[in-house]
């Protein structure tokens, strides 16, 4: 059954919808919280241990560095380019974009909200 506009659940947006694609390449393999590359469990490839010893599920983790990357990105790309440049120069994981975290979002967010 077909919902009328006028009757149409809050759910459903009211523009088109919109994707954007993240390159998800290596994200399992860096812990979210910043710490480094992650050593995975033999037993169960699923669980990985962080270097601060936290064990995490891969897969949440690499979901969360994710996220990171595309708000990252949508925060730099809402930036004006001398914005952007000295925040790189602040954030030490801004300068590979393929080693950025959720860590590296949350103190891209603590170096502009400072500026």
């Amino acid at each position: 059954m077909l919902h009328s506009e006028s009757r149409r659940p809050p759910l459903f947006c009211d523009g088109p919808i919109r994707f954007s694609t993240v390159y998800a390449g290596g994200t399992s393999k860096y812990a979210f919280d910043g710490s480094g590359a992650v050593m995975r469990d033999k037993d169960n490839h699923s669980l990985c241990t962080f270097k601060t010893g936290k064990r995490y599920n891969a897969d949440l983790s690499a979901s969360y560095n994710i996220g990171g990357r595309y708000l990252v990105r949508e925060l730099l790309k809402a930036c004006p380019e001398t914005e952007a440049s000295e925040a790189r120069a602040k954030v030490p994981g801004l300068s590979a974009r393929a080693t950025c975290t959720l860590s590296t979002y949350i103190s891209l967010l603590a170096v502009t909200a400072k500026a």
